[in-house]
């Protein structure tokens, strides 16, 4: 595991710095929302060294799944725990 991170700028640059790092890092690595644990909601990705390369460009797809998981928030609808779990996962930080 390579961190942790509660603050998306910081993510970013921590990325960039992994691309930087070059062969030091075997890719490819995964980036998990881990607010997001259902595969439905797509909250993990694998990442190839080629992905980071667009970092700086806000319409890049990397930068674009990283804003979008950010804002998203959980939801386990259509379960018997729903009406339970729903408030927990409302209550998880971003990131």
């Amino acid at each position: 595991m390579l961190g942790v991170y509660r603050d998306k700028s910081q993510l970013i640059q921590r990325l960039k710095e992994l691309k930087n790092e070059g062969n030091s890092i075997q890719f490819p690595i995964f980036l998990k929302s881990c607010h997001l644990t259902q595969g439905s909601n797509e909250g993990t990705i694998p990442l190839r060294s080629s992905a980071l390369t667009g970092l700086d460009y806000p319409e890049s797809p990397l930068r674009q799944w990283i804003d979008e998981k950010w804002e998203q928030r959980g939801s386990d609808e259509n379960r018997p725990w729903t009406k339970y779990i729903n408030p927990l996962l409302k209550m998880l930080e971003p990131g």
